[in-house]
């Protein structure tokens, strides 16, 4: 493994475990929200939101995982048909993806939560964007 590689791995970790740690504060504020707001101070809904926010926590660590750890040396089609398979997956039933990013199976029961569809697919949006930027100033600079 090359010297970049392991610095980009290491920044992934880094910028990994401050969204965690983010996700986790939301999850408790959602908690303290359920707790002081008029009307719903049962704790039936402190806990609700708790266990959401864990939730919400576990989905986002899995996506960030998989996709960290498979998106280094993939090409702008590879996670593009990925997240195209992905979003079939969870919009309308299909077979998890295939390849490299055939881990996100695990996260099937989605599925069956569309209110959380669009966060899950939000780091794919993202690492595709990110590499679509970065081939196009690659390009430019190659041009110049």
């Amino acid at each position: 493994m090359s010297f970049w590689q392991r610095a980009l791995r290491h920044r992934s970790f880094v910028a990994g475990g401050v969204l965690v740690a983010a996700l986790l504060v939301l999850a408790l504020g959602l908690a303290g929200l359920g707790i002081v707001t008029p009307g719903s101070r049962l704790p039936a809904v402190a806990m609700g939101n708790l266990l959401g926010g864990f939730a919400m926590l576990a989905i986002c660590a899995r996506l960030a995982a998989v996709l960290g750890a498979h998106v280094l040396g993939a090409t702008l089609a590879e996670i593009e048909m990925a997240r195209d398979q992905f979003r079939a997956m969870l919009k309308d039933g299909a077979a998890a993806p295939v390849g490299r990013f055939s881990d996100l199976e695990m996260l099937a029961p989605v599925k069956d939560y569309p209110a959380r569809h669009t966060s899950t697919l939000l780091a794919f949006e993202a690492a595709t964007d990110a590499v679509r930027q970065a081939s196009t100033r690659t390009s430019r600079a190659g041009i110049a």
